[in-house]
């Protein structure tokens, strides 16, 4: 984003957080979105602040969070989404949850955790909107991930691409670093990582 915009995306952020922190009620804030920014082929990639409260409602209890081995989300976090879309360790793409597709985005941190953002799909409002979004308190890889979502019977991972750009970041070249994982999809392994942290919810 120009500087113009990312003092925009700063502004939403800091006022859909104090909504959150302050509205008891999310129904009682606003549903606008926020177009982060449009992809080549004409979708936007979007949050707002009903889905902000949700995720801090989720994922911002620090002891909760800790418990379950991540780190509460704060609002400072958010600040961070644009670049991790733009700029992921990897991506899991064309997950099923409730027979809706979804993103997956994994950053991993020179802080040694890892942010996880997931958004669901909508190609009538071609869009990517904002679903979850939490961080992991150490690294954690594609195969972690997808151990974690074959055991949720909500998902179906039959069609899933997993995407490592070269470097950790950035998007991979069109003949490089993309593969379809149905085999280590099927090969999954219960974790210690909560199921319920990663659904769309």
């Amino acid at each position: 984003m120009d500087e113009g915009r990312t003092q925009e995306y700063r502004a939403f952020i800091k006022n859909a957080w104090e909504m959150a922190v302050n509205h008891q009620n999310r129904e009682a804030i606003p549903q606008d979105d926020f177009a982060i920014f449009s992809t080549p082929e004409r979708y936007v990639h979007a949050i707002n602040a009903q889905r902000i409260k949700h995720i801090r409602d989720r994922h911002g209890n620090a002891k909760t969070e800790k418990e379950n081995g991540q780190i509460a989300i704060d609002e400072q976090d958010f600040m961070a989404i644009p670049a991790i879309i733009r700029e992921p360790s990897y991506e899991i793409r064309k997950i099923k949850y409730l027979d809706v597709y979804s993103i997956l985005y994994g950053k991993n941190t020179k802080e040694s955790y890892t942010y996880i953002y997931i958004e669901q799909i909508s190609k009538k409002k071609r869009r990517y909107l904002s679903a979850s979004f939490f961080k992991r308190n150490k690294p954690i890889t594609t195969d972690d991930v997808i151990k974690i979502l074959k055991n949720n019977a909500s998902y179906n991972l039959s069609e899933i691409e997993v995407i490592n750009p070269a470097g950790g970041g950035g998007y991979p070249s069109s003949d490089s670093g993309q593969n379809t994982t149905n085999a280590a999809a099927n090969s999954a392994n219960p974790t210690d990582t909560p199921v319920s942290a990663i659904s769309p919810e």
